[in-house]
Order: structure tokens, then sequence, then C-alpha cells
């Protein structure tokens, strides 16, 4: 009887942990893979969520994504275009960007080296939570 009970320890101390392990590391544990993902864009500084951002909805085409991913649901836009979002796209290449404390400044090229627009995204928790949009001033001989 006393090998017995040896031999169910021995393969019970085995396979709990292994069990254990499984559970965590599912699709819905503690551990996943989308537990993983919140957990790092939370740490991720201001730029890099508006970069990442500009990366997906902008250079991967991928805008639907990209604001389900870095764009807070109580999103506020303090600008005419606020129902779709911060939407980036068709504004040029990125000229600068410029951070001061949670607050991004995206400053994007025009023609002539002139300016075209101006994104601000103020960040919290490693999402968008605001964003206002500045028109560049207008060229030379335009009012």
């Amino acid at each position: 009887m006393r090998p017995l009970v040896h031999l169910f320890a021995v393969i019970a101390g085995i396979a709990a942990p292994i069990g254990v392990e499984r559970l965590t590391m599912s699709a819905h544990g503690p551990r996943s893979k989308a537990s993983y993902q919140a957990v790092e864009r939370a740490s991720m500084a201001p730029r890099e969520v508006v970069r990442a951002y500009l990366d997906l909805a902008v250079a991967r085409h991928q805008p639907q994504q990209a604001l389900a991913e870095y764009v807070s649901p109580r999103f506020v836009g303090h600008d005419a275009s606020a129902a779709a979002g911060a939407n980036p796209a068709g504004k040029g290449a990125v000229r600068h960007i410029a951070v001061d404390g949670d607050v991004v400044m995206v400053e994007y090229d025009g023609p002539a080296a002139r300016p075209a627009a101006v994104d601000i995204f103020r960040v919290a928790a490693g999402k968008i939570v605001e964003h206002w949009s500045v028109a560049g001033a207008p060229a030379e001989g335009q009012s």
C-alpha cells in the first residue's frame, strides 16, 4: 500500500504544476497573450503610443485596428472631425514629434517645406484620450 501512495504522490507532484501552468497560460487566463499586450501597451511612453498608432493607421493602412488598439473608448476629439477619431491619413509625412509629459505634438510636412498640419494627442495608460488638430498656415499669396 505504501509504495502506491508514494507513486501517486510523485505523479501528482509532477502533474499538478503542469496542469496549473496550462490553465494560467490559456487564451483567457491571466498570463494570456492579450493580457501581456495590454500590460505592455499601458507601460509604453506617450511618444511610443502615438508612433505605434501612426504606424498602424497610416503606414500599414489599418485605421480601424489602430483605433481599437491605441484610442481609448473615452476618447475626446477637440476638432470638427472628432466623430472620425484621431485620423492622420492624408496629412503628409511626419516632420517632427515633440513630447511634454503626456502630450505629444506631431507636425506633418506640407508643400514647399511648410507645415501642413499639426496633431496634438494626450495619452493616458497607453491609450490616446484626447486629440486636437490644427491646419497649417496657408501658402504664400493665399489668404
